[in-house]
């Protein structure tokens, strides 16, 4: 209707990381100021490319590839935005592409719709390894330890039940990479409570704190991979 009265719109819809610092770009150009570039690498690229270096997979701004995740045996992730009824993102939407920067796999990637609604029936017999919760209030949600009622699921017998405030990755901004980690540090704490990777454990944590060290702006620890 705006355009209709020869309004000027800007309409954004980032599906990607790099639509992110597009979107700061192009606000950049209607502001009639030099683009951020230094910001945006600072902030967004670096970090992000850390991040996917810590937590298998390789994220390359610079030849326009979000991700590859490169993770041999990617965690099964459920992405729960909402509990009642329980609703997920398929492929299209970032978050998807932060489960894989992460070395995760979202169990319900190949839904046909954007959030779908999906039964209690289908999350199990997906067997989610990890559950996060997307928290619009920052709190953890006290519906995710619904999920302790199905002992045989393996989130839940792991007690891999987390939560990522809403505002950090479903607003797509610079903070983004804020949310980012904390998924990534949550994917990581499933990683490690697999038989076959508690061994590894002190690589994992290092790598951690290498990336929590990059988003404050401080040089990794000596040793730090």
């Amino acid at each position: 209707q705006l355009e209709a009265l020869d309004i000027a719109v800007y309409a954004d819809d980032p599906r990607s990381f790099n639509d992110i610092a597009r979107s700061i770009t192009d606000f950049a150009a209607m502001a009639q100021v030099d683009p951020p570039l230094d910001m945006l690498n600072q902030q967004l690229h670096q970090p992000l490319e850390q991040l996917a270096s810590d937590y298998s997979s390789d994220y390359s701004s610079e030849h326009g590839n979000d991700y590859n995740s490169s993770a041999q045996h990617p965690v099964e992730v459920f992405y729960e935005i909402w509990h009642e009824p329980l609703q997920t993102l398929n492929k299209t939407h970032l978050v998807n592409r932060a489960i894989a920067l992460c070395g995760g796999r979202n169990i319900f990637a190949d839904a046909a719709v954007l959030a779908p609604k999906v039964s209690l029936e289908a999350v199990l017999a997906a067997d989610p390894e990890v559950i996060v919760a997307s928290a619009p209030s920052g709190q953890r949600p006290q519906t995710l330890d619904n999920w302790y009622r199905w002992p045989s699921l393996r989130a839940a017998a792991n007690q891999q039940l987390y939560f990522v405030h809403g505002d950090l990755l479903s607003r797509h901004t610079l903070r983004m990479v804020e949310g980012v980690q904390a998924l990534c540090q949550h994917i990581a704490s499933a990683r490690r409570v697999r038989p076959e990777q508690r061994e590894h454990y002190s690589d994992t944590q290092r790598g951690q704190q290498t990336a929590e060290a990059v988003l404050a702006g401080k040089k990794p620890a000596p040793g730090s991979p």
